[in-house]
């Protein structure tokens, strides 16, 4: 037998080995249409079989996935993982919450989708710069330039997408779209003007073909982004957390290696990949990636939601999610939490089978349930329920029930979901299953009559009350006070006309709820007389035929932070509630006053009573806000709130009677003098601080001073109330840092530079402009390449920042290789002496560029010093045209140099073109 029939042969027995394989399959697994890689086989039993599907096609971009599966790492944590090659017109977020793959790898359009709703939850990104730009023919410095531009749709990658918009918002820029079809020659054929590309990529092509072309980096713009988002669905998490945790080690471990062993890798993917790449094309991908992988000072997968928030706050502000979708944000809730692996199996197999949960709920109860003007359930059991819900990834969905048709469903066994609050009677154990108390409901009696205080249940005894058939309020009542005549009605709006047409003495209710509908209604006459000494638990019910949902939802309100359930009940109960208590126990000493005398006194005690009560009241509020008493005598503080102590990471008495000079560190070396005489006048303070906190770090403060009096008049401490504005400021600071060298980018630029100039010319300081550009730097992008070209800028951006580091002088990257200067300065002598040392700084480097003058990079200037007599006519545009004509005398001249504006010289009004 030739040695070809013998293959023949065998490959006919292996392909009727697989047929057979594939007729007993199980059919409700899903394949992959890619081809399987060898090392991905034979599929072991006991492996979870996990489906991730890629946004793009096989190429480096996905080397870790690729390494983790090679190096046997998703093996290690008992993954069968099957990688899903991307097709023309997949949109990845629905194939995941379809159930078409378990996990995928997305672009920035999934944190817009989880914004508008959609149950996703992210593992971590990839890429912790975007290397999403558009190429384009001609250089873009400003977005003016993009009018009448033709471009391609970037599909899912907001970044671009913004950039696009932020063209037409702020440039009033008219673009004209096509289609992204994935096809570099509509560039090369020049049919549109800007095309969606990864800086890893397209550009290695187009180099290869000899192609001119320019990038344009949303970043340069003040976009910023992670890149290749791993996320699945909440369904997904929630069933699955155990193996999602494992996935996401392996992966990270597995980009760990692919970094370090590129070769290996490209030699992975070359054999066991359909791929339409060269190994050249793979090499040079593989030298991109990970200055956007791994930059410095970052790790594989690192995460932070500051700059998930600031994207998502641009996001707003272009007009892609609305400013309600962006107020109800819960960042914290879309990260995959580990802790997803307290649900027991059982628990999880439930959550992986719905994706909503179906409520009953009762409506006559505001400000606990109640329907709005617009019809929507609204109150306190509302937002516990959607919290929950919203932690569990479903969707809820209320129907809304009489209470006799829910008690009725509950005592013959018929209930067959949830009741979203009802008080928690143990009669119905038998039916029912509690979770703990959401809240407590305190009763109470309101009536317009001639009634005393009233303090428990003997003091309405042989009164007719009315009540609300709401939370099985009056069923319990019927059922432990049977003698009590009790007159039920379907609203609050019934039981006070009864009362007031004298039908019955009083309404029983919760405080709240009278409290709310005394308000609302506008009703003169009625007060609430006093507590009933009772407070009922109130819950959520479960029937007792669904234990599973029972432990699901427990563990859900186990999770809602304590913050959380506090903000809840303050927003519909705690500051309207204290207020009736202090004018109820008010009215309770005024009604049996008696004489002159008596009621003075009642008066004194009753104001004192109240005092007390608001005193009460705002140490609560208080404990729970950052807030601090400031002894303004010997500025040390007075007190503490819980939350202010826990804010600075030190105990109160680490704190207390200590100089606040020790944990505060002023913006300005006058301003604590200066704020402690403003208080001691009797005048407010607000401004922001920064506060120390144990263990060296530091929070930003927007705080507010209150000065207060004692007995006498004498002002002797301040009240200080704080919020933490950390995150916000750490936002502000990645909008106006170019991400690169972290100098502050051109956006900021034009927000300050007006009112920096008009600050020197008040205080009578000249000021200095640098246009710093790099001699020949697209020479050293050409013969380094990018990687290189980037260490480039970043160096000489080290040395202009360390020349200029006074707490006035700013630096900016104005875009490419071009940074500008602005500082202070006394005359164009010194000016130029100045910028010879930073020249020389530069050069001194070494970093190579051997088509560049000595065979290293340098560096040309523009510069003037402007006089504050000037600024006075000046504006900052006509000055950096001034010295950007400099700068380009200096390249004319030679470069490697720099010319400063010497009185008498005027600008140029030509600017010569030079090639880089």
């Amino acid at each position: 037998m030739s040695k070809n029939l013998a293959s023949f042969y065998f490959f006919l027995a292996c392909a009727f080995i697989g047929l057979s394989f594939g007729v007993n399959a199980d059919l409700s697994v899903e394949t992959s249409t890619d081809p399987t890689p060898a090392f991905d086989s034979p599929y072991s039993s006991d492996l979870t079989t996990v489906r991730l599907q890629l946004n793009w096609k096989h190429q480096f971009e996905f080397a870790g996935f690729y390494a983790a599966l090679e190096k046997g790492f998703y093996k290690e944590v008992g993954l069968d993982v099957r990688i899903q090659e991307w097709r023309p017109n997949l949109d990845v977020s629905q194939a995941i919450l379809e159930n078409q793959a378990d996990i995928g790898i997305g672009y920035s359009n999934i944190l817009i989708d989880y914004a508008k709703g959609q149950p996703l939850q992210l593992l971590f990104p990839v890429f912790q710069v975007s290397p999403a730009v558009f190429i384009s023919h001609k250089p873009i410095e400003r977005l003016e330039q993009l009018d009448g531009m033709r471009l391609t749709h970037a599909n899912g990658v907001y970044a671009l997408e913004m950039l696009k918009k932020r063209a037409q918002v702020e440039a009033r820029a008219k673009l004209n779209f096509t289609q992204a079809n994935g096809d570099i020659e509509d560039f090369i054929d020049k049919k549109v003007d800007l095309y969606t590309a990864y800086a890893i990529n397209e550009p290695f092509e187009l180099q290869q073909r000899q192609v001119k072309y320019s990038i344009v980096d949303p970043k340069t713009f003040g976009i910023q982004s992670y890149g290749d988002y791993v996320f699945t669905s909440k369904k997904f998490a929630f069933s699955n957390p155990e193996e999602l945790e494992g996935f996401k080690r392996a992966s990270i471990k597995g980009w760990e290696y692919a970094l370090q062993h590129t070769h290996e890798i490209i030699d992975v993917i070359l054999n066991n990949y359909p791929i339409q790449k060269s190994p050249e094309a793979l090499q040079a991908e593989a030298e991109q990636i990970e200055r956007f992988v791994r930059p410095a000072g970052t790790k594989v997968g690192d995460l932070d939601i500051n700059k998930l928030e600031a994207f998502l706050r641009d996001a707003k502000n272009l007009g892609y999610i609305s400013v309600e979708q962006f107020e109800k944000l819960n960042l914290q809730q879309m990260i995959f939490n580990p802790r997803l692996a307290d649900f027991t199996k059982d628990e999880q197999n439930y959550l992986s089978r719905f994706n909503s949960l179906s409520v009953s709920f009762s409506p006559n109860a505001q400000p606990y349930s109640f329907l709005d003007a617009s019809g929507q359930w609204q109150g306190v059991c509302h937002d516990y329920l959607k919290s929950m819900t919203d932690y569990l990834g479903l969707r809820l969905v209320p129907h809304q029930k009489d209470w006799s048709h829910l008690h009725s469903e509950i005592l013959e066994g018929n209930l067959d979901q949830p009741i979203s609050c009802v008080i928690a009677d143990r009669s119905l154990n038998h039916r029912l299953l509690f979770t703990d108390t959401l809240m407590t409901m305190h009763l109470a009696l309101a009536t317009d009559k001639n009634v005393g205080p009233v303090k428990n249940f003997d003091d309405v005894v042989g009164l007719t009350l009315a009540t609300v058939s709401n939370h099985g309020l009056h069923t319990l009542l019927r059922h432990y006070y049977p003698e009590m005549e009790l007159q039920v009605f379907e609203t609050m709006a019934l039981a006070i006309s009864a009362l007031k047409s004298n039908r019955a003495d009083g309404i029983i209710a919760g405080f709240s709820t009278l409290n709310d509908a005394i308000q609302r209604n506008g009703v003169q006459g009625i007060r609430i007389v006093g507590n009933l000494d009772t407070s009922l638990p109130v819950s959520i019910g479960v029937p007792r035929s669904q234990p599973v949902l029972y432990s699901v939802l427990q563990k859900a309100l186990d999770s809602m932070p304590e913050l959380d359930k506090k903000a809840i009940q303050h927003r519909w109960l705690q500051a309207k509630a204290v207020k009736q208590v202090g004018d109820n126990r008010f009215s309770e000493f005024l009604l049996p006053a008696i004489g002159l005398i008596i009621l003075l006194m009642l008066i004194i005690v009753g104001f004192v009573f109240q005092r007390k009560m608001q005193k009460r009241y705002l140490t609560q509020v208080y404990e729970l806000s950052n807030a601090a008493f400031i002894d303004l005598e010997s500025q040390t503080f007075m007190w503490v709130s819980n939350r202010f102590s826990q804010l600075l990471g030190r105990s109160k008495d680490e704190i207390i009677g200590y100089d606040c000079a020790k944990f505060f560190i002023p913006l300005h070396a006058e301003m604590p003098e200066v704020v402690y005489e403003q208080l001691r006048q009797g005048q407010e303070w607000q401004g922001e601080i920064i506060v120390k906190r144990s263990g060296g770090g530091k929070l930003w403060l927007k705080i507010k001073l209150t000065p207060e009096s004692d007995w006498l008049g004498r002002r002797t401490k301040a009240l200080m109330t704080s919020v933490d504005i950390s995150d916000q400021k750490r936002i502000e600071e990645l909008l106006v840092r170019d991400e690169l060298t972290w100098l502050y980018n051109r956006r900021f630029y034009n927000e300050v530079i007006d009112q920096h100039l008009a600050k020197a010319a008040q205080v009578d300081k000249g000021v200095m402009f640098v246009l710093v550009d790099i001699d020949f730097f697209k020479r050293v992008n050409d013969d380094y390449g990018h990687l290189y070209g980037d260490k480039a800028l970043v160096g000489v951006a080290k040395v202009l920042k360390t020349m200029f580091d006074r707490s006035e002088d700013l630096v900016f990257r104005m875009g490419g290789e071009e940074f500008l200067i602005v500082a202070s300065c006394d005359s164009a002598k010194d000016l130029e002496a100045n910028l010879e040392d930073l020249r020389q700084a530069v050069a001194d480097l070494k970093i190579e560029n051997a088509r560049g003058i000595d065979g290293v990079v340098t560096i040309s200037m523009g510069a003037g010093c402007v006089q504050s007599s000037e600024l006075r006519s000046l504006d900052a545009d006509a000055i950096f045209k001034e010295v950007d004509e400099l700068l380009y005398r200096a390249k004319d001249h030679g470069r490697n140099r720099v010319e400063v504006k010497k009185r008498g010289i005027k600008a140029l009004s030509q600017r010569k073109i030079f090639k880089n």
